[in-house]
C-alpha cells in the first residue's frame, strides 16, 4: 500500500514539474518567432533563380515530441509549376536543422511551444508550423534518507 502513494507522489511531482514551465516558455516564443518571420521573409536566398513557388513535406502544423527529431523535404517549382533541381537554405525559430544534402533537412527541437521551419530559396520562403509537446522523461534521480518506511514515517526526497 505504501508503494503505491509513494509511486503516485513521484508522477505528481513529476507532472507539476514539468508543466510549470510551459506558460513561461510560449510568453517568450511568440516574441521570438514573431521576429524571426521578419527577418526570413526579407532575405534573397541561395538556389535556382527561377523559384517560383516552394512546397514543404510534411504540411504544417507538424507536431513534435521534444525527444524526437523530424525529416522535412522542401520542393522548388518554378512558375510553370516544374519541379527544379536546387537545394533550399534551412532556418528554424527555435532549435536546430541539419541540412541533409539535396532538398532535405532535419530538424532538431530545442524547446516546447510553437515554432517555424522555413525553406528558402531566390526570393522565395516557404514555412512549417511546429508545435513541440513533452517528451519521454529521460532520467530521474531521487534519493531518500530511509531505505525501508512504516506506515505512518515521512520520507525527504532530495
Amino acid at each position: 500500500m505504501a508503494r503505491t502513494y509513494f509511486s503516485a507522489f513521484l508522477l505528481s511531482i513529476l507532472i507539476l514539474v514539468s508543466t510549470s514551465y510551459i506558460p513561461i516558455l510560449s510568453d517568450q516564443l511568440d516574441n521570438q518567432i514573431e521576429y524571426e518571420s521578419e527577418n526570413a521573409s526579407a532575405r534573397t536566398c541561395s538556389g535556382p533563380a527561377n523559384t517560383d513557388s516552394i512546397v514543404i513535406l510534411p504540411p504544417g502544423p507538424v507536431t513534435l515530441p521534444a525527444d524526437q527529431s523530424r525529416l522535412f523535404n522542401a520542393t522548388l517549382y518554378n512558375s510553370a509549376g516544374t519541379p527544379l533541381g536546387g537545394t533550399p537554405d534551412w532556418s528554424v525559430s527555435e532549435g536546430s536543422i541539419s541540412p541533409q544534402g539535396g532538398s532535405e533537412a532535419i530538424y532538431y527541437p530545442n524547446l516546447i511551444g510553437n515554432h517555424t521551419v522555413w525553406a528558402c530559396s531566390a526570393e522565395v520562403t516557404a514555412s512549417v508550423q511546429v508545435i513541440v509537446t513533452l517528451g519521454a522523461t529521460q532520467s530521474i534521480n531521487l534519493s531518500g534518507n530511509k531505505e525501508n518506511l512504516s506506515a505512518d514515517e515521512v520520507l525527504q526526497l532530495t
